[in-house]
């Protein structure tokens, strides 16, 4: 079998971001494999993602605000995101 892809998925613990790793766990013809990133591994729901077969690691995402805006602008201005709320230009 070929190697699977590695799809990163930022608040895998949510409702959107669950949904999403749980996608991808129920399609193993799919050809990728989720990383769920999250702020604590430790709760139940990290740990049912990793039932699942997903890598889950730990990340905080509210640590260093002002670098990811910038980086946002900067994705922007390469015209690879829309401008957003959440990033101001």
């Amino acid at each position: 079998m070929a190697e699977r892809k590695i799809i990163a998925v930022v608040g895998a613990t949510g409702a959107q971001g669950g949904g999403l790793v749980r996608a991808i766990a129920a399609d193993p013809s799919g050809g990728f494999v989720a990383r769920a990133i999250t702020r604590d591994v430790g709760t139940d729901k990290a740990k049912a993602l990793a039932r699942l077969g997903a890598e889950v690691v730990a990340a905080d995402g509210s640590a260093g605000v002002g670098r990811r805006r910038g980086a946002h602008r900067r994705i922007s201005a390469a015209g690879r995101l829309p401008a957003c709320a959440c990033a101001p230009t």
